[in-house]
């Protein structure tokens, strides 16, 4: 796989939400209120500071003004999730939602996502925020052949639409956190394997899986699985500069028909042959999901 390019531009992580909004200012634009004015201006202000803060550092000013406006033109819209389906609880709805946001990386399960409702309601709150593509269902598989989508199993886990949601919902660009130098490092690597999620499925036909190993004695996890050019390709997001890989060595052991394995951290390009891994800067994960030599 040729080493891309070191002036590789980010793709337009707030894309798929302007896209939201202005479909929701299209379908309101023969009823347009006050209201639905000044939401049409916030969301002219929301594309420059976003175009600013994508573009270059952000300065603090920026940041509250961008966080603000995401708020005014995301979040609001909470209070109609109801409308999509009336059975749904609304409250557990939101609960649901943060409670996602919060456990990036981590398996899924109704009863740890709202306390005080049965799992059949958490469970209906979840999966109309998959419909809503709020979220993204990450079904873990078992990679012994393509298509990958006919081998999952019943354990799961979930990421957001995008990492500005996470960020917003668990509260980081309040903290220290969100002003690290490595993303890597922000939010125990939640948010480095939230970006590399988003920026895979963008290549994947909004399909992602990973795999989680369950033995008594030995359990062990690669981050995402990925198809590509007839491939299956294990992916991994390693918070520190230096790792053991173990279960990485584990997935390879296993599946030994595997010929590539991706490992995106802090690290400059690097292809370890004997051990059949790539390593690569985090930004380099919308490109190399292509699955190019």
């Amino acid at each position: 796989m040729p080493v891309p390019a070191a002036n590789i531009k980010y793709p337009k992580l707030v894309a798929p939400i302007l896209r939201i909004f202005s479909e929701k200012l299209t379908a309101n634009t023969q009823t347009a209120t006050s209201t639905d004015v000044e939401k049409n201006n916030l969301i002219k202000e929301y594309r420059i500071c976003a175009f600013l803060l994508i573009n270059s550092n952000p300065i603090s000013n920026s940041l509250n003004k961008f966080m603000r406006l995401t708020f005014v033109c995301f979040f609001q819209p909470k209070q109609d999730f109801s409308k999509y389906n009336p059975k749904v609880d609304k409250q557990c709805l939101a609960e649901v939602f943060s409670s996602l946001a919060k456990n990036i990386g981590k398996q899924t399960k109704y009863a740890s996502l709202s306390e005080g409702y049965s799992n059949p309601t958490i469970k209906k709150a979840y999966q109309t925020l998959v419909q809503a593509k709020l979220v993204n269902k990450i079904n873990s598989v078992n990679p012994q052949g393509l298509p990958l989508s006919i081998l999952t199993s019943k354990i799961f886990k979930t990421s957001m639409l995008d990492i500005g949601i996470m960020n917003y919902l668990c509260g980081i660009y309040k903290t220290d956190e969100y002003f690290k130098n490595d993303l890597l490092g922000i939010y125990r690597g939640a948010m480095a394997e939230q970006f590399v999620g988003q920026e895979i499925i963008a290549n994947q036909n909004d399909e992602l899986f990973y795999w989680s190993r369950q033995a008594k004695s030995s359990t062990a996890e690669v981050d995402y699985v990925i198809s590509a050019n007839n491939r299956i390709i294990p992916v991994e997001v390693k918070s520190a500069r230096a790792g053991r890989l173990r279960s990485m060595h584990q997935y390879m052991k296993e599946f030994p028909h595997c010929k590539v394995g991706y490992v995106f951290s802090a690290n400059e390009y690097a292809e370890l042959t004997e051990q059949k891994l790539i390593f690569m800067p985090i930004y380099f994960a919308f490109s190399a999901s292509l699955g190019g030599d």
